[in-house]
């Protein structure tokens, strides 16, 4: 049985990507609950409590889309 085809190839692409947040979105979608940062305290490295808030604020974003890490816009400081 052939499958449905509902987006193109290029919304497919843009679909599974993690969204670009300009300045407004970055306030909104990374405030996170007291909750979620007390969870995030709770991890052993930094790197783990950075990557478990930055996807806890692209799920907010993309009303519950679970991202793969290795896809997230990181911005360098310095």
């Amino acid at each position: 049985m052939a499958r449905m085809r509902i987006l193109t190839a290029n919304e497919q692409a843009a679909f599974d990507r993690p969204p670009v947040f300009d300045h407004r979105e970055r306030k909104r979608f990374l405030d996170l609950p007291k909750g979620l940062t007390d969870t995030a305290a709770t991890l052993r490295t930094s790197s783990g409590r950075i990557g478990f808030l930055v996807m806890c604020g692209h799920f907010r974003a993309a009303t519950g889309r679970v991202r793969l890490s290795a896809k997230f816009h990181v911005k360098r400081l310095g």
